[in-house]
């Protein structure tokens, strides 16, 4: 199914899909700059999300009723975090107050996580529950730039920097405990990043990538303890996956 909206639009790039809501880009063929988009199976569907008076706008992310992404608000930081409701009037700006740059990156009901980046720092992993009021610090400790690229509410993926490396890195509880998913990987790897995560019943399945010579798909998966228990045991499930897959 072509989704490309045609007159006005030059290019166009679909980003995410849940149930029959997909978002994505569509370059504006008089400005030449990005609007974010939403479709609902049809480029007849197409609704232009860009807010009046951004320069530029990118839906990234959906949870099958809002979409989110990242626009450049007028007065605003060099890129707002955003959330729309089907439509360019309806925008939220996640942003906090003295940030820099936010972005939404992934999204689940109720859920919104990504980025935020304040003047001279390095990115920060950060949540949000639909408001800027919300949003919450989940940087690891020890970590000098961290990323969240997806989530399914409770369980949130993506990389954290220690040190020159970069890390997939899985954030469970809500957030409150992290694994580092890149120590799973053995020996030779030297970055590696989490973008997607599926969670059935207690198991976790988390899909990334890798760098060892050339980037490889990679895919993690774990058991999530019983309560009381330690989450180390994620770790030992894991390895003894990854080492399965590798005979």
């Amino acid at each position: 199914m072509n989704l490309h909206p045609g007159g006005g639009y030059w290019a166009s790039d679909a980003r995410a899909v849940v149930g029959n809501m997909q978002v994505g880009v569509a370059s504006h063929t008089q400005t030449g700059r990005p609007h974010a988009a939403l479709w609902h199976g049809t480029a007849a569907s197409f609704v232009d999300l860009h807010p009046a008076g951004a320069e530029q706008s990118r839906a990234l992310a959906t949870d099958g009723v809002l979409q989110g992404g990242w626009a450049t608000l007028p007065g605003g930081a060099i890129a707002e975090a955003v959330i729309w409701a089907g439509s360019a009037e309806s925008v939220v700006d996640l942003t906090p107050p003295g940030v820099f740059e936010a972005k939404v990156f992934g999204m689940a009901p109720g859920v919104q996580v990504g980025l935020v980046r304040y003047s001279g720092e390095n990115p920060r992993a950060a949540l949000w529950r639909g408001s800027a009021e919300s949003f919450v610090d989940l940087s690891p400790e020890g970590s000098v730039w961290s990323e969240l690229h997806g989530t399914d509410g409770t369980i949130h993926v993506g990389k954290a920097w220690f040190g020159a490396q970069s890390n997939a890195y899985i954030w469970l509880d809500g957030g409150a405990t992290g694994v580092n998913l890149h120590e799973l990987l053995g020996p030779g790897y030297v970055n590696s990043n989490a973008t997607g995560v599926f969670r059935d019943g207690d198991t976790i399945y988390v899909t990334g990538r890798a760098f060892d010579g050339p980037y490889k798909a990679w895919l993690w998966i774990g058991t999530i303890p019983a309560p009381g228990t330690a989450w180390v045991l994620l770790i030992g499930v894991g390895i003894a996956s990854n080492r399965r897959r590798r005979r």
